[in-house]
C-alpha cells in the first residue's frame, strides 16, 4: 500500500481489487472519479463517483466485500485503522459528515434491498428452527431498524441534510447502526448460502456467470480488432455525431413535445449524483425513459426501412442503444464510430437486433411469443374473439410485417433486452461508456466466440439441439413415424452491456402444434377442393391430384418366379446391434 497523508490522492489501476474480502480495515476511500464494483458470495453492486468504499465494513472491523477497480480510479484515502479513525474523517468538517453518512445509508439501502429479496422469508423460517443465529441473538437482523433505516433515507433533502450536518455524533451513531445492520445481513445471508444453496436462494453464481463472459469476450479475434486508434479521424466522429440525441429524435419523427420531454427526462437522469439509486423519484425516470425510448426505437426502425444510407448516428442507436455523444470521452466516442460488428461467416443465425427484426419484416422470421406464451398469431385471434378486430382487418394484421414488428418490439425486446444487463433493477436502455468494463471490441459478443462456445457445447451433447418431428409420406405408406431433426436456435444480441443470456421461448412443443395443424390444413384443403386437381390463391398453388406409379410386387415374384427372383437378387451382410428389456 502506498503510503499517503490523511485525506490524501491516490490512483488506482482498473482491475484491481483494492479492498478484500476478511482483510482487516484500515482504509476507507473516497471514490472522487470511477467506478467500482463490490461483490459478495451472495450480492453485487455497482459504486460511482462519491462513493465512501469501505464504509459499510467499519463495524464488523473486517471488510465483507471485494471491491474492485471496473475503471482506472482517482481515491482520497483515509487511515481508519485506529479506534478514532472515523471520528477524525467527521472532524474533517460537514461536507465529510454528510458524504459519509449519504454513502453509507445509499449502500445499506441497496444490500437491504437485496436482502428482502433473496433472504427475508427464507431468514425468519429458519431462525424458528434455531439454524440461523443460534450462538447469540445479538446476530439477528433488527428489522426495526431497518425499517427505522430505510425511512431516514427516504426524508426530503433538505431535512437529511441538515440532520446529519448538525453534529458530529449523530453521524458517528448511524454509521455504527447501518455498519452493524449490514454485518448481521452479511452473516444471516452467508448462513443460508451455505444451508440452502445459491440456486434455492434464487442467487446467480456471478463468479463462474463473469468467468463465461470472459471467456466468451477474451482473447484474439482479429476480424473485430477495429482500427488501430492512431487511424481515427477525430475531428470526423465529433463532426457526425455533434447532437447525436438531436439527430435521432428528428429522425424519428416523434411529437415535438415529447421529444422536449425525453430530451429534459434524459438530461435529469445524466445529471444525477447517482443514477443507481432506487429512489422512488429515480425509479420512476428510468422506467419513463425506457418506455418513450421503445418507442423512438420503432419509429427510427421504420423509418430506416425506406433509407439506403443511414446517419452513423442512428446506426449506432438501432445497433447498441446509443443516443448521447457526451456520456463518451473522446477516445471511446471513436471506437465505438468506427466499430462494425461482422456477424457473417458462421453455420448459426446470429442477428443483431435490428438484423432481426429486419428479418421479421421481410418475412424471413416470426415474432417471438409474449410473456402469456402466445405468439403474434394467437395474438391477433384472440383479438378478433374479444371483437377488437373485424374479419377483415384479421386477415390483414396475419399478415401485416410492420405490426410484426412492433409486436416483437413491444413484448420480446423490451423484456429481454431489461433481463440480459447486469443492472435489472436499475435498467437504463441508453448505452453509456460507464457500463464498459473493458473496450467495445473486447466487450462485444462476436459470431466468432458465439460460434466456437456452441460447437464446444454440442460436442458434449450432439443431441441437445435435436427435436422430435412426425414424418408423413401417405404415398409410400409412412404414417406417424418420429424422427430426430438438428432444429439450431436463433441468437438475437441485445443493444446493451451485459453478462447474462435468456433462452426465452423453446419451440419444440411448438413444432409438434404447426405439425398438427399442418395435417389438419391438409385435410380441409382437400375436402375443399373436392376432387379439383388444381387450386389457387394471392401466394399459393395448390395441386392434388391422382398419380399413377408402378411398382415391383417383390413378395409375388419370389413366390411364382422363383427362379428369376434368385437370379436377380443381391446379397448384401450387415451387422446389426440390438438391445432388449430383459
Amino acid at each position: 500500500m502506498e503510503q499517503v497523508v490523511f485525506g490524501g490522492r491516490m490512483n488506482i489501476p482498473k482491475g484491481t481489487t483494492f479492498f478484500k474480502t476478511g482483510e482487516n480495515v484500515e482504509h476507507v476511500y473516497l471514490l472522487v472519479n470511477g467506478q467500482v464494483r463490490a461483490k459478495s458470495e451472495y450480492m453485487k453492486m455497482n459504486l460511482d463517483n462519491g462513493a465512501l468504499l469501505g464504509i459499510l465494513d467499519i463495524y464488523s472491523e473486517e471488510y465483507l466485500f471485494d471491491y474492485e477497480a471496473v475503471t482506472d480510479l482517482i481515491v482520497l484515502c483515509f487511515d481508519i485503522a485506529h479506534a478514532d479513525g472515523i471520528q477524525k474523517l467527521l472532524k474533517l468538517g460537514k461536507n465529510y459528515q454528510e458524504i459519509a453518512v449519504n454513502s453509507l445509508f445509499a449502500q445499506f439501502h441497496e444490500v437491504y434491498r437485496l436482502y428482502e429479496k433473496s433472504f427475508l422469508s427464507y431468514a425468519s423460517e429458519m431462525d424458528d428452527f434455531n439454524v440461523i443465529n443460534k450462538e447469540e441473538d445479538s446476530a439477528k437482523v433488527d428489522m426495526e431498524i431497518c425499517t427505522y433505516m430505510n425511512q431516514i433515507y427516504a426524508l426530503d433533502k433538505k431535512v437529511f441534510h441538515e440532520l446529519f450536518t448538525a453534529g458530529e455524533m449523530i453521524a458517528y451513531e448511524h454509521l455504527i447502526t447501518g455498519s452493524k445492520l449490514v454485518a448481521d445481513i452479511n452473516r444471516t445471508a452467508l448462513k443460508l448460502v451455505d444451508v440452502l444453496g445459491k440456486a434455492a436462494l434464487g442467487i446467480q453464481d456471478d463468479e463462474a456467470q463473469n468467468k463465461a463472459a470472459d471467456d466468451l469476450s477474451d482473447g484474439e479475434d482479429t476480424a473485430e480488432e477495429g482500427m488501430d486508434e492512431s487511424a481515427y479521424d477525430y475531428a470526423l466522429v465529433e463532426s457526425e455525431l455533434a447532437n447525436s440525441m438531436k439527430q435521432i429524435l428528428d429522425y424519428s419523427q416523434i411529437d415535438e413535445k415529447e421529444a422536449s420531454r425525453f430530451t429534459l427526462m434524459v438530461s435529469q437522469y445524466m445529471n444525477l449524483p447517482d443514477r443507481n439509486t432506487s429512489d422512488n423519484d429515480v425509479r420512476k425516470l428510468r422506467k419513463d425513459i425506457a418506455e418513450q425510448f421503445y418507442q423512438i426505437y420503432e419509429n427510427v426502425f421504420l423509418h430506416s426501412l425506406k433509407d439506403t444510407s443511414l446517419s452513423r448516428a442512428v446506426e449506432l442507436f438501432l445497433n447498441f442503444g446509443f443516443m448521447d455523444e457526451k456520456e463518451f470521452d473522446k477516445k471511446g466516442l471513436a471506437e465505438l464510430y468506427y466499430f462494425k460488428p461482422d456477424l457473417s461467416g458462421t453455420e448459426f443465425s446470429i442477428y443483431t437486433v435490428y438484423g432481426w427484426l429486419k428479418a421479421i419484416y421481410e418475412g424471413k422470421r416470426e415474432p417471438s411469443k409474449d410473456e402469456f406464451d402466445q405468439d403474434y398469431k394467437e395474438n391477433v385471434r384472440k383479438e378478433k374473439a374479444m371483437h377488437h378486430l373485424s374479419a377483415a382487418e384479421e386477415t390483414k394484421m396475419l399478415s401485416d410485417q410492420t405490426a410484426k414488428v412492433q409486436f416483437e418490439i413491444r413484448n420480446m425486446f423490451k423484456v429481454i433486452n431489461r433481463l440480459t444487463t447486469n443492472e435489472i433493477t436499475i435498467f437504463s436502455p441508453i448505452l453509456t461508456q460507464r457500463k464498459f468494463s473493458k473496450s467495445i471490441q473486447k466487450s462485444f459478443l462476436s459470431a466468432k466466440k458465439l460460434s466456437e462456445a456452441m460447437r464446444a457445447i454440442m460436442k458434449v451433447d450432439y443431441s441437445l439441439f435435436h427435436r422430435e418431428q412426425m414424418y408423413y409420406d401417405p404415398e409410400n405408406k409412412i404414417d406417424n413415424i418420429v424422427v430426430m431433426k438438428q432444429v439450431l436456435p436463433d441468437f438475437i444480441l441485445m443493444p446493451n452491456v451485459g453478462s447474462r443470456g435468456v433462452m426465452w421461448q423453446d419451440i419444440s412443443e411448438k413444432m409438434k402444434q404447426l405439425e398438427r395443424e399442418k395435417t389438419q390444413i391438409e385435410q380441409e384443403v382437400k375436402v375443399f377442393m373436392d376432387g379439383c386437381g388444381e387450386a389457387n390463391s394471392e401466394h399459393y398453388r395448390v395441386v392434388w391430384q391422382e398419380i399413377a406409379s408402378e411398382r415391383l410386387d417383390i413378395k409375388r415374384l419370389k413366390q411364382e418366379k422363383p427362379e428369376i427372383y434368385r437370379e436377380y437378387v443381391q446379397s448384401r451382410k450387415s451387422s446389426r446391434f440390438t438391445v432388449k428389456v430383459a
